[in-house]
């Protein structure tokens, strides 16, 4: 989802810039955050 609102934000805004690419990676490391910190909770169920 956060990765769409940020290219939402990009394509509303008309130029990427530095703000959208890093919004994207931005996005992109909690989505690798998250599934990571999943991943480690289901290791130890």
């Amino acid at each position: 989802m956060a990765i769409v609102a940020a290219a939402t934000s990009v394509v509303t805004d008309g130029t990427p810039g530095a703000l959208g690419v890093t919004g994207v990676v931005v996005a992109g490391a909690v989505v690798a955050a998250t599934a990571a910190f999943g991943i480690n909770v289901a290791k130890h169920r």
